[in-house]
């Protein structure tokens, strides 16, 4: 938990701040105090179902560090761990009740992006034939692999490719990521490892940056190709790109016309004003 600054106490006897509490002070703050502790209870029963019977001391502090966090961060941010990525600086935090994974410019997981993907989920996928197994090329925290997990409820095969060994031990550590029998994650670039796969899938997400950039290779013919070769018979792509200036936004164009040059149809929707999600099927 960060420090906060201390105010100097050199104000005058009698001030807000060092005034003895009357018993009408204390009813006054009465109410604040319940709203606290019930946004607690709340939070900490779903840290309680969210980590079950804990095995590690890690998660044993975390469900009752969590929801304390979640509470404070809707007055401000706390930082719970700050490391280094291949690409720069990587930062877990709280933020509005919720815990995010932040690089230096962009949020990677949970926050912005993870709206991103809730509603181009919510829009594109069909409930009646949901996808039984996808391909995650950029893994992150998770956000999307717990969208079709927790959120829409899908029992979805996912396999997922990260390029970064420490985003992988943060989705871990901090947002109960594990392999399992529906999670496999393959550590390596994704545009070179998508070409060693063998299986196709019904369900292809793409989110590849270097911070706010779209990663080297997206943007090739080759790339295109891959996903087209890995895509299912009735399959979807669903390609996020980040439009932030001209040289990007030229790199975006880049993507969806190769994409169309490979799929019968691409759409694009654009979602918190500059990410630009090409659909292709």
């Amino acid at each position: 938990m960060p420090n906060i600054a201390q105010a100097p106490s050199s104000k005058p006897s009698g001030s807000p701040l060092n005034r003895v509490s009357t018993p009408a002070t204390k009813a006054a703050t009465k109410p604040y105090l319940t709203t606290f502790l019930s946004l607690y209870r709340v939070i900490a029963v779903n840290g309680r179902r969210k980590y079950g019977t804990p095995a590690a001391k890690g998660d044993l502090r975390r469900m009752w560090t969590d929801p304390l966090f979640a509470v404070l961060s809707l007055f401000r941010p706390i930082v719970v761990e700050r490391t280094m990525g291949l690409h720069g600086p990587l930062t877990v935090r709280w933020e509005r009740g919720r815990k995010v994974l932040n690089s230096r410019s962009a949020n990677q997981s949970f926050g912005s992006l993870h709206r991103v993907w809730q509603a181009t989920l919510e829009q594109t996928i069909d409930r009646t034939a949901p996808p039984r197994t996808a391909l995650m090329l950029g893994f992150g925290g998770g956000s999307a692999y717990r969208i079709l997990r927790d959120e829409l409820h899908l029992a979805t095969r996912t396999t997922a490719i990260e390029l970064d060994g420490e985003v992988i031990a943060l989705a871990a550590r901090h947002f109960g990521q594990h392999e399992g029998p529906d999670l496999r994650i393959i550590q390596g670039n994704a545009v070179i490892t998508i070409h060693g796969l063998n299986e196709r899938f019904d369900l292809i997400l793409v989110d590849l940056f270097d911070d706010l950039d779209l990663a080297r290779g997206v943007d090739t013919n080759g790339f295109a190709h891959a996903l087209r070769d890995r895509c299912a018979e009735g399959g979807m792509v669903c390609f996020n790109t980040v439009a932030h200036d001209p040289s990007s936004s030229k790199r975006c164009q880049r993507v969806h016309d190769n994409l169309a040059k490979v799929f019968l149809h691409v759409s694009e929707r654009v979602f918190e004003g500059e990410n630009r999600v090409f659909i292709a099927h």
